[in-house]
């Protein structure tokens, strides 16, 4: 199982998170063959796992700050939302992006999926406004 990647970033740090969509047999899945790409992005650091700047199952196919390649390389802009302190007291938050892709393969043809996630660890900077 691959270990989950975490990366710093400072509060309201705007960044670029990238990676490649492959399928179980190491090739890359355009966004044309997709049927559904979806990124939700919470708090771990809450009670409640509050969704962040409304990402809640949001389509991810080339919109919503969301890029795919024909080459399958996934590009997530990250706003200034995405990495915006809920809790001001925390010296760090963190939040995770969970990205999932469905498509059609095979012969016949069957569904496939796969999740992708990162965590954004956010450095309070306490002072921002």
């Amino acid at each position: 199982m691959a270990e989950r990647k975490s990366f710093v970033l400072q509060e309201k740090q705007t960044a670029i998170y990238s990676f490649s969509l492959t399928d179980e047999n190491g090739a890359a899945v355009s966004p044309a063959s997709l049927q559904g790409a979806t990124l939700t992005l919470y708090s771990l650091d809450s009670a409640t796992m509050q969704i962040l700047n409304n990402r809640n199952a949001q389509n991810c196919i080339n919109q919503n700050d969301v890029t795919i390649s024909a080459e399958g390389v996934v590009t997530w802009m990250i706003q200034v939302a995405d990495v915006s302190i809920l809790n001001d007291k925390l010296q760090k938050e963190t939040h995770r992006a969970l990205f999932l892709f469905t498509w059609n393969a095979g012969n016949p043809a069957t569904l496939r999926s796969k999740p992708h996630d990162v965590d954004l660890v956010i450095r309070n900077l306490h002072r921002l406004t």
